[in-house]
């Protein structure tokens, strides 16, 4: 479990809950959140430029792990090669 200092003031504690919950969804999900990430991304976005330091810091980490999730282009195949070629 994630520990996280309480905020003093409502609001940010509010904002702050709601992301550890989308947060949570996504982590215990994973893969299978893919069909909802779209309705999480906006939210999480906005919540990136928060004055809050501790919302801004678990909004970009969810933010990170929403993004790994989503597919860059339908049947698009990544074949690594070296960069000397």
């Amino acid at each position: 479990m994630n520990s996280y200092t309480v905020c003093f003031f409502t609001a940010d504690f509010n904002t702050l809950a709601n992301l550890v919950l989308i947060a949570d969804i996504v982590n215990r999900l994973d893969i299978k959140a893919l069909p909802y990430v779209i309705f999480m991304v906006v939210p999480v976005l906005g919540r990136m430029s928060d004055s809050n330091d501790e919302v801004r810091s678990t909004a970009t980490n969810t933010f990170a792990s929403l993004v790994k999730m989503v597919p860059l282009e339908v049947g698009l195949v990544f074949y690594p090669r070296p960069l000397s070629d």
